[in-house]
């Protein structure tokens, strides 16, 4: 019977998720809330979401944070990690470093690397805790080694600046490249900016204005456009026409194999 309660909850769910995806917030609503009150976890951490991106209902940074306890009380990591997120900016609550910390560890020691990359972030910026660079690279590491982009990039600034580890600028392209080819816009334009200077990797200027090029889409990065515009002044017409179909094929690509 509890089997069969739990696969009814399930295809409620999916059903609220379903109508979610496709932007009728309302319907998700009427079917996450019941389903988030009696205690579904999944159910409990889109309604907190929903609160606190305001799709379907207000902005309610109180509500989401009461949602996001209840499914981070009962182990779920994600929650646990935007629970410690919201305690860390004082959203719904006044802002707490410590219970921050608290709640990115218990998701983290689930392995889930968003987690793990935000406790390197409260590491390297001294927040809540003694500024420790070489704690950051650690959390940062471990989170980029399973794939999280914004770790990647963290990672390759600490690399490139020599901030807890040793300074390698090869490393920093390595892990440059890594968030690049993921959509990480901050580690394309510094992809760009090493490929211009020649550091950790042999100086192209078509590169570098490949990589600048596609950070600056859609306003994502306002220096980028700066930064292409300075390259292309090295480039002659023919050259720079490269550069962009080379950008074109690579975002048509997913940004990979774009070196």
């Amino acid at each position: 019977m509890l089997c069969l309660t739990h696969a009814a909850h399930s295809d409620e769910y999916d059903a609220g998720f379903l109508a979610y995806e496709k932007g009728d917030f309302s319907t998700a609503l009427e079917i996450f809330k019941p389903l988030a009150e009696q205690g579904l976890i999944k159910a409990q951490f889109s309604l907190a979401r929903m609160y606190e991106e305001g799709k379907g209902i207000d902005i309610d940074s109180v509500a989401a944070l009461h949602w996001y306890r209840l499914a981070a009380d009962q182990g779920d990591a994600n929650a646990q990690n935007n629970l410690g997120w919201m305690y860390q900016k004082g959203e719904g609550i006044p802002q707490d470093y410590d219970a921050a910390l608290k709640w990115y560890q218990k998701a983290a020691d689930q392995g889930y690397n968003p987690a793990q990359n935000n406790i390197g972030s409260m590491y390297q910026n001294g927040e809540g805790v003694v500024l420790n660079y070489e704690t950051a690279a650690h959390w940062y590491r471990l989170a980029a080694d399973e794939g999280n982009a914004a770790a990647q990039y963290n990672l390759g600034s600490l690399y490139e600046k020599g901030d807890g580890v040793q300074q390698d600028n090869e490393s920093a392209v390595k892990w440059y490249r890594f968030a690049a080819q993921q959509g990480e816009h901050s580690a394309q334009n510094n992809l760009g900016l090493m490929y211009y200077e020649g550091r950790g990797i042999t100086q192209n200027y078509v590169r570098a204005h490949l990589w600048l090029n596609i950070a600056s889409m859609d306003n994502a990065n306002t220096d980028s456009g700066k930064y292409r515009d300075i390259v292309a002044q090295k480039l002659n017409e023919d050259q720079i026409s490269l550069a962009q179909m080379l950008a074109s094929q690579c975002i048509q690509n997913g940004f990979k194999n774009c070196d």
